[in-house]
């Protein structure tokens, strides 16, 4: 069942993904990466990426298990993995790599990476040897965030999670309430997380905000896209995938991990891989 909010016209079209079926020992997976969907193999671990538009597949030089991901990009740190620019299946040579995973997996908006640690946070860009440490204190398990000249992350330095965000205008506390801020992420100027009461965003810009409350505990991570975030809310009897701009999807069983990017929305509905492509109101194609 879904219930469609204002930002499409019809109901979507739905394309099973059996190729990324397989369960990944990080629940954080698959999810989008641009024109591809990665996912894992027998494994457990991200092996594999799918060409949306022809369903072409490719099997990664190795496996990794929890990279980094962006439009076209794959990036997993250690010495023996490597930066994926897909559609190749192999790591390019001379990429900064570092000898341990981190406190959290890292991310990457495709340019440059960020790695929490214990210091901090580590940045660097793809193409150069340099790394920038940030003093922070880093929650470990939440991945960090990156867009353009900004991190974000998750930080435990007054004794709870907040949210902070680094950028041209230095650091601040964007969520630092009484509660648990926690799983956050950033697109373009917009920052988004999760707290125990509901899902917020802000434009890091302009200062405009939203917020939508929901019960968002079963959530392992939160898409954002664009100002777009997506995240599983549990309904009282089983979890549903529900987005900031009304878009739900429902049904029997839970309905988990949505990866949003555009009219493409990936998820996981009842342990199958899904993907999800509406029709926006000027698009004559599902």
């Amino acid at each position: 069942m879904l219930l469609s909010g204002v930002a499409f016209a019809a109901e979507p079209r739905v394309l099973p993904l059996p190729w990324l079926d397989g369960p990944c020992h990080d629940l954080r997976y698959p999810r989008l990466a641009g024109e591809w969907a990665v996912g894992c193999g027998p494994s457990g671990r991200v092996d594999r990426v799918l060409y949306l538009e022809s369903r072409r597949t490719v099997l990664l030089s190795g496996a990794a298990e929890s990279p980094a991901v962006a439009p076209g990009v794959l990036y997993a740190p250690t010495r023996d993995h490597g930066l994926w620019r897909l559609p190749s299946p192999e790591v390019e040579p001379d990429v900064s790599l570092v000898p341990l995973s981190g406190l959290a997996p890292p991310a990457t908006d495709g340019e440059q990476a960020v790695l929490a640690v214990e210091e901090g946070l580590q940045v660097f860009r793809f193409d150069e040897r340099l790394r920038r440490t940030y003093e922070a204190t880093p929650a470990p398990w939440y991945p960090p965030a990156i867009a353009g000249s900004r991190v974000a992350w998750v930080d435990l330095r007054d004794g709870s999670e907040d949210v902070y965000v680094r950028g041209p205008d230095g650091e601040r506390a964007v969520a630092a309430g009484p509660g648990h801020e926690r799983h956050v992420a950033l697109s373009g100027d917009v920052v988004a997380w999760i707290d125990d009461e509901g899902v917020s965003g802000l434009d890091l810009v302009t200062g405009e905000g939203w917020r939508v409350v929901s019960d968002a505990h079963t959530s392992r991570r939160l898409s954002l896209d664009g100002g777009v975030a997506c995240w599983e809310a549990w309904n009282g009897l089983d979890v549903d995938v529900v987005c900031s701009d009304g878009l739900t999807w429902g049904g029997p069983g839970d309905q988990r991990n949505p990866s949003r990017q555009g009219s493409r929305l990936l998820v996981v509905d009842d342990g199958h891989a899904l993907l999800l492509v509406f029709a926006t109101p000027e698009s004559d194609e599902p």
